[in-house]
């Protein structure tokens, strides 16, 4: 059987503390390449050339 563990609290807080962060980190990279991948698909229906609907 599993010894019992102490728990420190001033640690777990510490350790939500840096687990939040992360998080924080995670979405913000998240939005820019969101950001990134909107502008590069805007760039590529700028240079995409119209197509001919005159039937050629």
């Amino acid at each position: 059987m599993a010894e019992p563990v102490e728990i420190n609290s001033g640690d777990l807080l510490k350790e939500v503390g840096l687990l939040h962060m992360e998080v924080k980190i995670r979405a913000a990279r998240e939005t820019v390449l969101e950001v990134r991948l909107k502008e590069a698909l805007g760039a590529l229906e700028v240079e995409k050339e119209p197509e001919d609907n005159n039937g050629g």
